[in-house]
């Protein structure tokens, strides 16, 4: 996995680049860490060579170092980044919100940071170990969550209407139950409800709430409605460029 980090000296930068540092040590590959500014001219050698001074092993506590190479861009912030993304065959591309104007123009997943983290749920409780796994991510990116369950209604016709609604009550249970846990982590989280079928409910909320990861729990019932959704969004969410994180349980 390459990874372009888009660097503005900001605090949420440095969390960029530690966050894009822990998903190669997970995957592989190499980071890459842009810095763009317009109108750079006085003083331009001295702030170039203390940039270039940075080009070194990213370490994390307790990690062996990933190696990362360091860019100067100048000009146009959009042009620069859509342009190394090219050039260096990136395959993530993780921003802040100050330089995140091409994000419409590219078809490469993006991570925002900090931004929202969209995490679908059913009836069944979050389990413990996905609540451990989404609570890293949320602190690594400095996110917050939006839990977001889903009733299939149309698994459900008119007669049915009481297990429709016994099934409601069940989701919203587990999403309240889940936030709390999460919230007990220190994790802001926003709950939401929604009726329809999975795969285009996650599509929309994400796409609404503009966030910079969906992560989907699977397991092994094939049944599961959000196991049937993660089957097929992969090629759905292309629409948008969202990372996806499956977590198997």
């Amino acid at each position: 996995m390459n990874v372009l980090v888009t660097h503005d000296g900001s605090a949420d930068a440095e969390s960029a680049l530690r966050y894009s540092a822990l998903k190669v040590m997970e995957n592989g590959g190499g980071m890459i860490s842009l810095y763009v500014f317009q109108g750079l001219e006085d003083g331009e050698g001295d702030f170039a060579s203390k940039v270039r001074s940075m080009d070194a092993p990213c370490s994390l506590k307790n990690s062996e170092p990933v190696g990362l190479n360091v860019l100067l861009g100048k000009g146009d912030p959009k042009a620069e980044i859509l342009g190394y993304t090219l050039t260096e065959n990136v395959d993530l591309i993780v921003t802040v919100p100050s330089c995140s104007s091409f994000v419409k123009d590219t078809s490469i997943p993006v991570s925002m940071i900090p931004a929202t983290i969209l995490v679908p749920m059913d009836d069944r409780p979050m389990l413990e170990s996905v609540i451990r796994q989404i609570t890293g991510e949320a602190l690594s990116t400095c996110s917050k969550l939006l839990l977001l369950g889903i009733v299939p209604i149309h698994l459900y016709n008119p007669s049915e209407e009481a297990e429709l609604d016994a099934v409601k009550d069940a989701t919203m249970k587990a999403v309240e139950q889940a936030a709390s846990a999460l919230g007990r982590r220190g994790i802001q989280v926003e709950e939401m409800l929604r009726m329809g079928y999975p795969d285009e409910e996650i599509i929309r909320a994400a796409e609404e709430n503009r966030v910079s990861m969906i992560v989907i729990p699977c397991d092994s019932d094939q049944s599961s409605e959000l196991n049937k959704a993660a089957s097929i969004i992969l090629d759905e969410i292309k629409q948008v460029n969202i990372p996806i994180l499956y977590l198997p349980v």
